[in-house]
């Protein structure tokens, strides 16, 4: 359902930033930072047919939202960003909360079946 494919480029995305960012620190270029952007669905035509089930706690975000807080995160030399808020969360939960019961969770708050409509844009 697209979901492996999708998921498995953010991570890779999150291990290259933060490699990146030990490489820079090793090598003492403290003047360059590296920015890791995390958005979760943005409201662009390559999310068409993706929706959430709770969209008022998890929703898809206007891309110029998203461009202003990139902006603003760059700018002020923040590690991360993670959009929207709440997704900062996920990592403590997954540390903290057994598989089955993330599982039960993201099955509960829509997140496995997000992609379920996603229409695949041809070229």
């Amino acid at each position: 359902r697209c979901m492996a494919d999708y998921c498995a480029s953010k991570f890779g995305v999150v291990g290259f930033c933060e490699s990146l960012a030990m490489e820079l620190h090793r090598d003492g270029l403290e003047d360059i930072h590296v920015t890791c952007v995390c958005p979760y669905l943005i409201d662009t035509d390559m999310f068409r047919g993706v929706s959430t089930k709770y969209s008022w706690l998890i929703p898809c975000l206007p891309a110029q939202y998203v461009a202003h807080r990139i902006i603003d995160a760059v700018a002020c030399n923040w590690s991360y960003l993670v959009l929207p808020r709440i997704m900062y969360l996920v990592p403590i939960a997954k540390a903290l909360v057994p598989v089955r019961s993330q599982h039960a969770a993201a099955d509960f708050l829509g997140i496995t079946s997000a992609m379920d409509n996603f229409e695949r844009k041809r070229r």
